[in-house]
């Protein structure tokens, strides 16, 4: 049901329900400066270290799937977001706090292009951009690719990622895009983790 994301029990026992599944990384949904999801994130953060969790955190800007930032764009917000990255609780890849970003369905080059462009005034952040149709190829690399494809049941882009899904029903619609089925998750969770992916 709902809750309050601000809600410091909500956060407490959303911590220890991850710390119980040893989830070692938790990606807060981020959708820009002044969001409700930005506001929450620094108790969150506050709360994760206040409570000894071992939970690292990271966000998941959101923009970029809802259009797109311009470079300028970025710049500011990942300018805005350095405070939170200096928090121990923040997920770092040799020693560089990570950031994933979304895409829509139309993104390609251009994403990659305008993330290289914000990176090369960020050399100090990790970018996890979303993979797209000709992504290996792209000159301008980030530091990490993703899938994010909670429909299908695997999706594999070595070495980067390794997706998995136990299941996928949007509560706008009558049935299930990808049923749950225990024995096919626990299959692609093994091979998931044999895969050795980055992420």
């Amino acid at each position: 049901g709902y809750y309050d994301s601000a809600n410091t029990a909500i956060i407490d026992q959303h911590l220890a329900w991850m710390e119980y599944a040893h989830q070692e990384l938790a990606i807060s949904s981020w959708w820009g400066q002044g969001d409700d999801t930005d506001l929450n994130l620094t108790p969150i953060l506050a709360r994760t270290g206040a409570t000894n969790s071992p939970l690292k955190w990271s966000i998941y800007y959101e923009p970029e799937g809802q259009g797109d930032p311009t470079t300028a764009q970025i710049v500011a917000d990942l300018t805005y977001l350095q405070p939170r990255f200096n928090y121990n609780q923040w997920l770092r890849v040799n020693g560089k706090p990570v950031v994933f970003v979304y895409a829509d369905a139309l993104d390609g080059a251009g994403m990659a292009s305008r993330w290289a462009a914000a990176k090369a005034q960020f050399p100090n952040v990790y970018i996890v951009l979303k993979v797209y149709a000709g992504y290996a190829s792209d000159p301008n690399q980030p530091d990490s690719w993703h899938q994010y494809g909670p429909a299908v049941a695997s999706s594999v882009h070595l070495p980067h990622s390794y997706v998995v899904s136990p299941g996928f029903w949007h509560a706008a619609e009558p049935s299930p895009r990808l049923a749950r089925d225990l024995p096919r998750f626990e299959n692609d969770l093994a091979a998931a983790v044999a895969s050795n992916a980055n992420w």
